[in-house]
């Protein structure tokens, strides 16, 4: 039996999409920046670490995420990335849950990486 091939419209689709969605996740960051900043009481170089942050995370994540999934396959990665974002997600975005939690700067700025890492996977 030959095995079928992969439409170029449905390989166009696919990547017109992930650029849809990295557009969002770029809009989301940017539209709750000032919150964040206000929230946490960031300096202004700090604020600008911790939104490069998500979104270098993000691009190195894209960047990486073929080898992993070639490694270990596509759905054991994407439950990984989402055991990873979703814990780290509600630290970042929710200050009034876990504020006590991000003590420093560096944590807040770590959190916001990893967790736009594991959304680029």
């Amino acid at each position: 039996m030959k095995k079928k091939s992969s439409s170029p419209i449905f390989l166009a689709f696919a990547a017109a999409m992930g650029g849809f969605l990295f557009g969002y996740d770029t809009a989301v960051i940017n539209g709750g920046e000032q919150q964040i900043q206000s929230a946490w009481g960031l300096s202004a170089v700090v604020h600008g670490l911790v939104m490069s942050s998500a979104l270098w995370g993000t691009v190195i994540g894209a960047l990486c995420g073929g080898k992993i999934c070639d490694r270990i396959g596509r759905k054991p990665a994407l439950f990984i990335s989402d055991a990873i974002r979703t814990p780290l997600m509600f630290g970042v975005f929710s200050p009034k849950i876990v504020l006590p939690a991000c003590r420093y700067d560096e944590e807040l700025l770590l959190k916001s990486y990893i967790t736009e890492y594991a959304d680029g996977i």
